[in-house]
């Protein structure tokens, strides 16, 4: 029997119910609200305009914040986007499939 650290196993846990999607199966044909889908397109085209005009070569370590700013910049424009995207910050699965969305240069 091993010792581990008061939190480590509840943390163990909690990374079971994480839910991993290859990166060749994040597509926006998956989403169903056509909101989200709208908001995914909209992040993944400033994704490129960042890429093109700002920094080539993104930090991965910076990776998922840099998306987040993008999906929420994006909607703030939109009123009913910007409710979606409120909703969607607290769903951690589809905020984890649209960052990756975003950071896929396709």
């Amino acid at each position: 029997m091993h010792q581990t650290v008061a939190g480590e196993e509840e943390e163990e846990e909690s990374k079971k119910h994480i839910t991993v999607i290859p990166r060749s199966k994040v597509k926006l044909s998956n989403l169903n609200s056509p909101r989200t889908k709208r908001i995914a397109i909209s992040a993944h085209k400033a994704m490129h305009l960042h890429i093109a005009t700002v920094n080539g070569f993104p930090s991965s370590c910076d990776r998922e914040e840099l998306c987040w700013n993008l999906l929420v910049s994006s909607t703030k424009e939109n009123e009913m986007l910007w409710e979606k995207i409120s909703v969607i910050q607290s769903d951690d699965d589809l905020k984890a499939y649209l960052i990756d969305y975003v950071s896929i240069f396709h």
